[in-house]
């Protein structure tokens, strides 16, 4: 799987993910294009070591003025834009009642509000050629939830949403977006992880899976899960409803009621927002009198 004569956009490249990933994506023949606010001078030492090429843009990705600039420099110097990979990011690893205004706004603004700018950036630029790869970092907090994580919890399930609903757009126009929630025995990382499992923990899963998402055979609107050589598909699924009469639901009726409604097999899987309205309409239906085509 090679990516010669395509052109890959990752943020947060100094240093963790961000470096991996751009050196298994220059290993592979893409040109670079790095962005981070830290310096980013070891990063293009080693691709260059690679015979590889890179352009480095040490600056604040929460700039959008300077965003937009990148994104002109990119497009009239290399003409096209193939790979953005969303790795920045900031964990404000603090109880909540310590957790502050400040620290929520700038974890937003990186995980989020740079993580759109960015992305539309790009997008006239994909939808004209037809063709694009946009991979957003998630992580295992945000989809399960972890103590003193509430604020990058929340950034990070913000871009869940993010990809599943720009994924539809994205489809007729051959851009897939996927998000990938990784953990590599990095610096970053490393306090989180007792030291007998840290050499689990190694990036060989977690760097297949973002080049298969970054690759001409990615999936659409996925989030793959990959640590310690596990590589998973995960998806928000719905345990079978259980049906309440519009006289007869009452919250004493639901407490009832609560242990079979907690886990009631089948589970469902909806496709969209409106799948899931589809099916909720399609119970009630019955009792109402309605037909449904």
């Amino acid at each position: 799987m090679r990516f010669e004569q395509k052109v890959a956009i990752i943020t947060g490249a100094a240093s963790g993910l961000g470096r991996l990933y751009a050196l298994a994506l220059a290993e592979r023949g893409a040109h670079l294009v790095l962005i981070d606010c830290a310096d980013l001078s070891q990063t293009e030492l080693q691709i260059s070591r690679l015979n590889a090429s890179s352009t480095c843009y040490q600056c604040d990705i929460t700039d959008f003025d300077k965003m937009d600039q990148i994104v002109a420099d990119v497009i009239s110097e290399l003409d096209h834009i193939d790979i953005l990979v969303h790795c920045a990011s900031e964990n404000h690893n603090v109880a909540f009642e310590r957790l502050t205004l400040a620290n929520w706004k700038r974890q937003f603004a990186i995980d989020v509000d740079a993580c759109f700018y960015l992305t539309q950036a790009v997008w006239p630029y994909m939808k004209q050629q037809k063709y694009g790869r946009i991979i957003m970092s998630v992580g295992a907090s945000a989809l399960y939830g972890d103590d003193n994580q509430s604020c990058f919890s929340s950034s990070k399930m913000a871009l869940v949403g993010l990809v599943n609903s720009l994924s539809r757009e994205g489809k007729p126009l051959n851009i897939c977006v996927n998000s990938i929630s990784p953990m590599v025995n990095t610096n970053s990382v490393r306090r989180h992880l007792a030291d007998v499992v840290q050499p689990l923990f190694g990036h060989s899963a977690v760097i297949s899976t973002m080049l298969f998402l970054a690759s001409q055979y990615a999936p659409q609107g996925q989030h793959l899960l990959t640590a310690a050589g596990s590589i998973s598909h995960g998806q928000f699924a719905e345990f079978h409803p259980y049906y309440f009469k519009a006289d007869t639901c009452t919250p004493e009726k639901l407490k009832s009621c609560w242990h079979k409604l907690y886990h009631i097999f089948p589970m469902n899987f909806h496709e969209s927002g409106e799948s899931q309205i589809l099916a909720w309409a399609q119970r009630s239906a019955p009792e109402h009198g309605i037909k449904l085509k």
